[in-house]
């Protein structure tokens, strides 16, 4: 195994950059630059950097610039050794520069795209397995169709069908609807649990809003990233086609008792 790739295999452990660079025996510079050409080769996200730093370490960070302001790096060293001598200082320096919301946000808003975009398309595909071309009548309920036909209606220049307009609180609100019917294709933690599946898209959508509504100038913050983060984890919406062979069989029994509303 590549240096580079066992640095990203010690980070996907929970390892911290100065936990990497006690474990492969280099400085915490060599192991940055392991872990930053991961991040330009598109295999890791510099976020994934940022949330291996533990609470302790992040906290002490945020004190200390709370207490000092911005500080250069001799300076924040002095302060985290005198004030906080159990935190690792290369750790600490790593969340220093990695902890501005420009680092997160591209993550963040990457990420929510994706998640809308797999929603969108999870639905239309099962739906139209289940109702085949009326899919878009018995399968969307009827305020959201109407929603998205005069959305289509006003815009210049239209999508190819009024499907193409649905929002993320539509998509969730489907899912509400014709939860009998997805729970069967759900990974085993969505399907076992829809308040939190479903109040989840609610609060994804409110991070969603701050996210591309930047003039309002509320700015999603860690906690919200870090929700993001486990509920992604939660949903595994990466796995969700994998599901999708081996629940045809009850997705078409499920299809004999759906019913639009």
């Amino acid at each position: 195994m590549a240096r580079k790739h066992e640095a990203v295999s010690w980070l996907n452990q929970g390892l911290s950059p100065s936990g990497i660079a006690q474990q492969m025996g280099v400085t915490i510079a060599t192991v940055m630059g392991y872990l930053y050409n991961q991040v330009g080769e598109g295999k890791i996200p510099r976020s994934d950097i940022l949330f291996a730093i533990g609470q302790e370490t992040r906290q002490a960070v945020d004190a200390i610039e709370r207490e000092h302001g911005r500080l250069d790096e001799w300076q924040f060293r002095r302060a985290l050794n005198n004030e906080h001598p159990g935190v690792d200082a290369d750790d600490a320096c790593v969340y220093r520069s990695l902890k501005a919301p420009l680092v997160y946000l591209g993550d963040m808003y990457a990420w929510m795209y994706l998640l809308e975009w797999f929603l969108h398309g999870y639905i239309k595909e099962t739906l139209i397995q289940v109702y085949g071309n009326e899919w878009w009548r018995k399968g969307i309920p009827d305020s959201i169709r109407a929603d998205c036909a005069a959305t289509l209606e006003r815009d210049s220049e239209p999508a190819a069908e009024p499907y193409c307009y649905t929002t993320l609180v539509q998509l969730k609100e489907t899912f509400e609807k014709r939860w009998d019917l997805f729970s069967r294709r759900l990974p085993v933690g969505p399907a076992s649990d829809r308040k939190r599946f479903l109040s989840g898209l609610t609060r994804i959508n409110q991070i969603r809003n701050r996210v591309m509504h930047a003039s309002k100038g509320v700015v999603p913050n860690e906690d919200d990233f870090r929700f993001l983060r486990e509920f992604l984890n939660f949903a595994d919406v990466l796995h969700w086609n994998e599901d999708l062979g081996t629940r045809e069989q009850e997705t078409e029994a499920a299809a004999q008792d759906a019913s639009p509303t």
